[in-house]
């Protein structure tokens, strides 16, 4: 099984400060166990990435959003068995996950022909349009939390970083507040080489 970080009964007094922003990574129903794609032990991550969203000013949530035909799914020739169809109950959000009435939700993979991994683009190279949308909100710091850690949470920290040096603002990453398909170890450390501050509370 894997082993991911343990969530932490307390954030140590952790507050965010202003200009801070949090992105929350496709934590919907068919990545939750039980789901059509799931992630080990996400929903572990249901209440604290809950409390976590209240305390800051400025909070999104990605979510897959696929057509029936997705590229992505196994019988058009994709690696992933069918999973967040829009508007299904599988791409809902996980069931307990409670985000501010504030938050801005960002659909991704909406397209057929093209896998979209990061909110900022698709695997196509084609960009969605966030960058421009983040920038808008003047962050000093986007922490990053979800699933899966190796796959739409890395491939949306690596674009952050890119945005983040021309918009100006830092990309962390709660360790713990993550789930994987595989254990962490190699994306984390690949995501900290690259320049992710990996804050552990």
């Amino acid at each position: 099984m894997v082993q991911n970080p343990p969530v932490p009964a307390h954030w140590k007094g952790f507050q965010p400060q202003p200009g801070d922003a949090l992105l929350i990574v496709d934590m919907q129903a068919d990545f939750m166990p039980g789901g059509a794609l799931a992630v080990p032990e996400a929903d572990r991550l249901i209440k604290p990435i809950s409390r976590m969203a209240k305390n800051f000013a400025t909070v999104i949530a990605t979510r897959d959003w696929h057509p029936d035909d997705h590229c992505s799914f196994t019988a058009e020739g994709g690696q992933w068995p069918v999973h967040a169809r829009a508007g299904s109950p599988g791409a809902a959000f996980a069931p307990g996950l409670v985000l501010p009435p504030r938050t801005l939700i960002w659909s991704k993979g909406s397209e057929k022909t093209a896998e979209a991994y990061s909110v900022f683009q698709d695997e196509n190279g084609q960009a969605s349009g966030f960058a421009d949308k983040l920038a808008d909100y003047a962050p000093k710091r986007l922490f990053i939390c979800g699933v899966a850690l190796e796959y739409c949470v890395q491939a949306c920290a690596l674009d952050a970083l890119k945005a983040g040096a021309k918009a100006g603002y830092k990309v962390c990453l709660f360790p713990q507040l993550c789930g994987s398909l595989h254990p962490p170890a190699l994306p984390l450390a690949r995501l900290e080489r690259a320049g992710v501050v990996l804050y552990r509370v």
